[in-house]
């Protein structure tokens, strides 16, 4: 019977994973898609005002169910009834958020001494009434790990959004472009999450809403502290530097996340609600976390290194001249976020063992140290804030790594053999990428030829290391880029 449970286990981490990266695929292909795609026809400042409006807006989202969506996937007990008593609470608090948000628009605007933010955030703080319609069902859906429901749920509304955006966009809408595909993403997220889920709220409240808002509470906490690490820069930016500057940051910093949503983003979408099962079972955790660690280092690591690699031909030929100035810019945001990467699963960890309250430690002592450092790097230039990140998570990530290495009893030997793949791709990519910088450059001076040409030279000689290096991983990532929709039919 235990071996049945644990056939069962893998068969469902496996599938999981697979369709996690599917689902992913609709926004790590389709938003740097868009997103290049506008920024061929939108300013640096259309870009700054959306910027400003989602640092107050992404600010309120932390509380937006007070961590219930997160708690519902752990709680033991009847799901309809815990999902009806999240999905009215957050109801109520998305009505407050949206009519606070709606009243401080322009004290936003006399921050940023910029009034143009104000209609963008009123318009955008209708975000908050289509909340509860997009977290409850989906955390249902995790909650049963139906990964392959959320394929659809994940890539309707990237392409619903995204292609209202670019209609938007090329024909002249400028900054609302953006807004209303956000929002049209949004209300299709919703309607796709409550269809997939079969599931409509009811009016009975279960006892248990205290116990989840307990347990979410830890959450948000988190969330308010990350939220302070990733995007309390944007506010000083647009507070110093002006809507331009924050324009150009805020595109870098969305390109600069392409890895992580390649890598720690989908596993961290399997991690939680897998780990959570095993919840009693360190040594599982252990197991599990250690292969979803390979799988980051695999595909982030390599693909941060090849993207700053080739970020000098990229920037102007694809993005346009305009944001030319600003490359270097885009690679220190890029390879910051890549070193990041290798932490993104760890706060997985402590909710799978139920012990969020210790990253929430650490990320209070990242805050204290962070924010000074963002207030006076922010008044210099984006350049020096970018530099400022590098350094903080060069200090911080391997604090980070320690205290989770110590809690599922991890050491050093086995978290060097998960990353050893992915570290040896990128090194050996960062001396090909250095090698054409040097000589290929010289002889070939189109920007576009360049990005095609060192694009196929680095994902080649990725494939081939990889295959060399480590077999067993490459048939791994192999089943899990390109999985077998037929094979996924027959274990069904």
């Amino acid at each position: 019977m235990k071996m049945e449970s644990l056939v069962k286990k893998q068969s469902i981490d496996a599938s999981g994973i697979r369709w996690a990266f599917l689902s992913n695929a609709a926004s790590y292909i389709t938003q740097p898609i868009v997103l290049i795609l506008l920024a061929r026809v939108l300013t640096p400042s259309d870009f700054g005002l959306l910027a400003m409006a989602l640092t107050v807006v992404t600010f309120f989202e932390l509380f937006r169910d007070m961590g219930l969506s997160q708690a519902l996937i752990r709680q033991e007990g009847n799901p309809q009834e815990l999902a009806s008593s999240a999905f009215w609470t957050q109801f109520v608090l998305s009505i407050a958020m949206f009519g606070f948000v709606w009243a401080i628009a322009p004290l936003v605007g006399m921050y940023y001494r910029d009034l143009g933010v104000v209609p963008v955030l009123r318009v955008m703080a209708g975000l908050f009434l289509l909340y509860p319609f997009v977290d409850i069902p989906y955390a249902f859906l995790l909650r049963d790990l139906r990964f392959r429901a959320l394929f659809l749920r994940q890539g309707v509304p990237a392409l619903v959004g995204g292609g209202i955006s670019l209609l938007l966009g090329w024909t002249g809408f400028g900054v609302w472009s953006l807004v209303v595909g956000m929002l049209m993403g949004r209300m299709t997220a919703g309607a796709v999450s409550m269809w997939m889920a079969r599931w409509w709220p009811s009016f009975r409240i279960s006892s248990e809403t205290i116990s989840m808002l307990r347990f979410g509470s830890q959450v948000s906490f988190q969330k308010v502290l990350g939220w302070v690490i990733v995007w309390l820069d944007r506010w000083f930016v647009g507070r110093f530097l002006g809507t331009a500057s924050l324009g150009v940051y805020q595109v870098a910093m969305r390109i600069g996340e392409i890895p992580y949503l390649a890598s720690g983003s989908p596993l961290a979408l399997v991690a939680y609600p897998i780990m959570a099962q095993d919840s009693r079972e360190r040594a599982d955790i252990k197991r599990r976390y250690l292969s979803y660690l390979q799988g980051v280092a695999l595909i982030g690591f390599p693909l941060g290194i090849g993207m700053v690699l080739i970020m000098p031909f990229a920037i102007p030929s694809i993005l346009g001249p305009k944001w030319a100035h600003s490359i270097k810019v885009f690679q220190v945001i890029l390879l910051y976020q890549t070193l990041g990467c290798i932490v993104s699963l760890n706060p997985e960890v402590f909710k799978a063992l139920g012990k969020p309250e210790i990253m929430s430690y650490f990320f209070i002592a990242r805050a204290i140290i962070s924010v000074p450092v963002y207030f006076f790097a922010a008044q210099r230039d984006i350049m020096t804030l970018a530099l400022a990140h590098l350094v903080l998570v060069l200090l911080f990530a391997p604090i980070n790594m320690f205290i989770t290495m110590r809690m599922v009893g991890l050491k050093l030997k086995q978290l060097l053999l998960a990353l050893r793949s992915g570290l040896i791709m990128a090194v050996a990519l960062s001396l090909i990428g250095l090698f054409y910088w040097w000589r290929g450059a010289q002889v070939i001076h189109s920007d576009g030829v360049n990005t095609a040409l060192l694009a196929v030279l680095l994902i080649g000689v990725g494939i081939f290391i990889l295959r060399m290096a480590d077999a067993q991983a490459f048939r791994q990532m192999k089943r899990i880029i390109i999985p077998s929709l037929q094979a996924e039919r027959s274990e069904e």
